[in-house]
């Protein structure tokens, strides 16, 4: 019962989901818990180790972003725009 309402007290807190299932996992089953942080751990190493972003990432985005400001977006979301489209093969921009 505690568990959850801390779980829940974090969540309307704004706590990423990822990290509220790691520590309700380590408090349930410390082994599989320990196990399971450290293999997201391992995932996310090897998921940012990915090729730089280069001058292609870069002209890309500055492109998309001068299209969604010619269209009449206001700054801000011309900036959510352009980056969440997710054309970079590097990484640059990846959600």
């Amino acid at each position: 019962m505690l568990r959850a309402m801390v779980a829940a007290v974090a969540l309307a807190a704004g706590v990423p989901l990822a990290v509220v299932v790691g520590g309700w996992a380590i408090t349930v089953s410390p082994l599989v818990g320990v196990g399971g942080v450290a293999a997201w751990a391992v995932v996310e190493r090897r998921r940012r180790a990915g090729e730089p972003p280069g001058p292609d990432d870069e002209a890309a985005f500055l492109h998309g972003l001068a299209a969604e400001m010619a269209g009449g977006a206001a700054p801000r979301a011309a900036l959510a725009s352009a980056a969440g489209r997710g054309f970079s093969s590097s990484g640059l921009f990846r959600r």
